[in-house]
């Protein structure tokens, strides 16, 4: 039976993201690893970045017994965020709805700031930044310093669906973003016509 001890080396290589220095989470979940004779092992390892980059890294496991190692050649990707949630509105055109909407602080310092608001929706109103306090510091993705409700009042003009975002960006560039899905009913009638013809 082989007994296998890990070590781990981390490189870091440039990114086009807003904060190329950021430090990803690399788990390293055991402290040796034991291999029946005739048989294989699998050495589970957690990648888990803070935002958008690519990382390369070598894993290492070393025989203990015979002094041979074992390298393995590592590369993670951190891809950009998912959306924290989809919500679906349905209404009648011209009335106005309200969408209360849970932000958090995802600057990478965690420091307080403002979130500037963006969407491509249309006919839609909220304050244009929202303040968030200061993240916790082992809330990496900073859902566990607890959220900022952040509420727009959406009036869609036409009846129809229509689908858009919003999006919470901080100073550094990070963001957050929430999907929308509008599904409007024609309005109500504002006048009726009657109209008499007189036929020649």
């Amino acid at each position: 039976m082989l007994t296998l001890i890990p070590t781990l080396t981390l490189t870091l290589t440039p990114t086009p993201t807003p904060t190329p220095t950021l430090t990803p989470t690399l788990t390293l979940t055991l402290t040796s690893l034991k291999v029946p004779a005739n048989s294989t092992a699998y050495y589970p390892l957690e990648f888990c970045p803070a935002w958008a980059c690519e990382r390369t890294g070598e894993l290492v496991l070393s025989n203990q017994t015979t002094g041979d190692e074992y390298s393995f050649s590592l590369k993670g990707t951190g891809e950009e965020p998912l959306a924290e949630a989809h919500h679906v509105l349905e209404g009648q055109a011209r009335k106005p709805q309200s969408l209360s909407l849970t932000v958090f602080n995802v600057a990478a310092d965690g420091q307080p700031c403002e979130l500037t608001v963006d969407s491509d929706l249309m006919h839609l109103s909220g304050a244009p930044t929202v303040a968030v306090g200061a993240r916790a510091k082992n809330a990496g993705g900073g859902k566990g310093a607890g959220g900022v409700e952040y509420v727009l009042t959406l009036t869609p003009s036409m009846s129809g669906t229509v689908q858009g975002s919003v999006s919470f960006t901080a100073p550094d560039g990070r963001y957050l973003w929430h999907t929308i899905e509008l599904r409007t009913t024609p309005p109500e009638v504002t006048l009726t016509l009657t109209l008499t013809l007189t036929c020649p």
